[in-house]
């Protein structure tokens, strides 16, 4: 008979290996995060692209809820010191990888950390379930602030009794090597809130970009973004696309101008439709039938034919 010493040495190995056997090494699951590229402006979205592989024998369940997701990040500066959150990484939901596959997952880091400054950053991404605690590799992103090259405060009128507020738009350019993109920034004026800052695509040095803001706040900006064509956008204090085109340089150059009323419109210039949102003709819409086929020769009407022209032998 075993001693009792013994036996709960043998019991406490035994749970052990009971304990050990779901768990998955981080050599069987791989975790990557990655973003499309290296430089943003202060308060730009900042996607990041999380892919989970799963190289077990098993299906791998990562499973979360609203209280606990599986994944998270880890965000550090330049000094190694970790960045603190400003919000809760949204619920990436309940995975099934099946062996030998992967799953990615987008997220924008931006509204997620306190991103406020410019400097040299490292994420990382943390995955952990019940059965396996994984962290990746680190991806740098730098962030730094654009060249401003215009702006202007605007007041917003609001309804009631409200007090009004004050926008304030900036356009800033952001320099790299595939060119020069164009950036347009909506803050609330002397409350430090960025409403938002994104893209308003390729601008090329040729001229200065027009900017106008209209009666309701609204500011249109149009930009040359290529040899003989122009972009066009129309933002609202909300920094919410209102509208956008292109315009091609044919018999006129385009040009901003506000009417009697305050309103801005382009003029000038052709406005350039998308092939996707081209309207067909009728001829397109109901093309004519295909003209009847030609009827075939069998090969004995073809000696007929020929026999028929052949000189006769004298």
């Amino acid at each position: 008979m075993l001693t009792s010493p013994v036996m709960k040495i043998l019991m406490r190995l035994w749970v052990l290996m009971l304990v050990a056997v779901p768990v998955v090494t981080q050599a069987q699951v791989t975790v990557s995060v990655s973003t499309p590229a290296d430089n943003y402006l202060v308060y730009e979205t900042v996607p990041v692209v999380v892919t989970v592989r799963n190289i077990t024998g098993r299906t791998l369940e990562l499973r979360g809820d609203e209280k606990e997701s599986w994944l998270s990040f880890l965000v550090t500066d330049g000094s190694g010191r970790e960045v603190l959150s400003t919000g809760k990484v949204p619920e990436a939901g309940t995975v099934l990888i099946p062996p030998g596959d992967s799953v990615s997952r987008t997220f924008n880091l931006t509204p997620l950390y306190e991103l406020r400054e410019r400097g040299s950053y490292r994420v990382r991404a943390e995955v952990t379930t019940e059965a396996i605690h994984v962290v990746s590799l680190p991806t740098r992103v730098n962030l730094f602030n654009g060249q401003e090259i215009w702006r202007q405060t605007v007041g917003i009128a609001a309804p009631g009794d409200k007090t009004d507020s004050y926008r304030l738009y900036r356009l800033l350019l952001k320099r790299g090597t595939d060119g020069t993109q164009l950036y347009v920034s909506v803050e609330e004026d002397k409350a430090g809130v960025v409403h938002g800052i994104y893209s308003l695509g390729t601008i090329i040095g040729l001229g200065e970009p027009a900017a106008r803001v209209d009666t309701r706040g609204n500011l249109h900006v149009l930009h040359r973004n290529g040899g003989r064509t122009y972009g066009y956008h129309e933002i609202g204090p909300d920094a919410a696309l209102v509208e956008e085109a292109n315009y091609a340089e044919l018999q006129s150059a385009p040009e901003l101008v506000a009417g009697g009323d305050g309103m801005v419109t382009v003029q000038g210039g052709q406005k350039m439709v998308p092939a996707s949102e081209r309207i067909l003709t009728p001829e397109e819409l109901n093309p004519p039938p295909p003209p009847p086929a030609k009827p075939t020769k069998k090969w004995w009407q073809f000696w007929r034919s020929d026999s028929a022209t052949r000189p006769a032998k004298k």
